[in-house]
């Protein structure tokens, strides 16, 4: 039978074999430190370039962004400001209309002061005065002005005119204020 030989380790440290340590001469040795302080300040400078071309790029990035949004806010503000300047109008106009509509229509002789002072704007003479075939009745008799030839209108409302002269005209009607009430609000909110 074979001898197994037992050896028993101590937990003492040993030492290593190897070779003796390499020592540099001194020129040789300030030849490295040199490389070395050249490489480090190479790596750092190219570090701080790449580092700031990434910060350019990151932040463009950024800019971007931000010019979108700004862009998309710009955008929804505007058709936030056209949606309420539609409703506006609309409300002015569905307002005016129920008004108007829910006044008595003027009078004949209030639609015949209505004609005088458009006439005076008009050196047109004679003027073409058509008016409901009421307010003609009406005022058929008691209009005397030479200026007027009074024509009775069938499709004209109650209490609306409208002069024709040779080289212009009115129109006295609700919806001729309505437009122009609802034309002067529209220019106020731009």
């Amino acid at each position: 039978m074979p001898e197994v030989l037992h050896v028993d380790l101590d937990d003492a440290p040993r030492p290593l074999l190897h070779g003796p340590d390499a020592v540099l001469d001194p020129a040789t040795a300030a030849v490295v430190d040199d490389a070395v302080a050249r490489a480090r300040d190479e790596a750092f400078q190219e570090g701080q370039r790449a580092g700031r071309e990434q910060a350019r790029t990151e932040l463009g990035r950024v800019a971007q962004t931000i010019e979108a949004s700004v862009a998309d806010l710009r955008a929804a503000l505007d058709a936030q400001r056209d949606e309420a300047t539609r409703a506006s109008l609309e409300l002015a106009r569905v307002v005016a209309a129920a008004v108007l509509d829910a006044t008595p229509p003027a009078e004949a002789l209030a639609v015949f002061d209505q004609v005088q002072q458009a006439a005076a704007v008009l050196d047109d003479a004679p003027l073409t005065v058509r008016l409901h075939v009421e307010d003609h009745r009406v005022l058929a008799d008691l209009a005397s002005d030479e200026r007027f030839e009074l024509v009775a209108e069938p499709t004209i409302p109650r209490g609306e005119v409208r002069i024709e002269g040779a080289s212009g005209g009115a129109e006295l009607t609700r919806q001729a204020l309505l437009d122009a009430a609802l034309d002067a609000f529209g220019q106020e909110a731009r």
